[in-house]
């Protein structure tokens, strides 16, 4: 992000009705600005070009990383089956989450963010000294 944050992550919470995507990061007060609008620049060329394969598969790597950690103990294994239970999932809904995301090619990736986020919609949340 052009040198203007410390850090940058992203998640994705889905429920029955709604969902949030979340982009967190850290920042010198005087870059909150412009680190957003890049933000937002970003998330709007992945809605019109397709993402890159090399990325794409970098990613999908990093997803199925994440796969064994939530599985790694029991109260991790039960809060996933909780929670596809309590959102009416099948409970090998992680296999189906799996498949979907290595079967994901770049255009669906583009034609999903077009459709589900809105870079223009986002709340800024400021924990600290606001932008100047």
């Amino acid at each position: 992000m052009h040198g203007y944050v410390y850090n940058v992550g992203s998640s994705v919470r889905a429920g029955k009705v709604r969902g949030s995507f979340t982009v967190d990061y850290g920042c010198d007060p005087q870059n909150i600005v412009p680190a957003e609008s890049q933000v937002v620049a970003i998330l709007s060329q992945l809605q019109k070009t397709a993402i890159q394969p090399d990325r794409l598969l970098r990613s999908k790597a990093l997803l199925m990383g994440d796969f064994p950690i939530r599985q790694s103990s029991y109260s991790g294994v039960a809060r996933e089956l909780l929670n596809y239970s309590s959102l009416d999932l099948p409970l090998n809904q992680n296999v189906l989450d799996a498949q979907a995301e290595l079967d994901a090619t770049p255009d669906a990736v583009a034609a999903a963010l077009a459709k589900f986020i809105r870079p223009n919609g986002f709340v800024r949340v400021v924990t600290g000294p606001g932008p100047r």
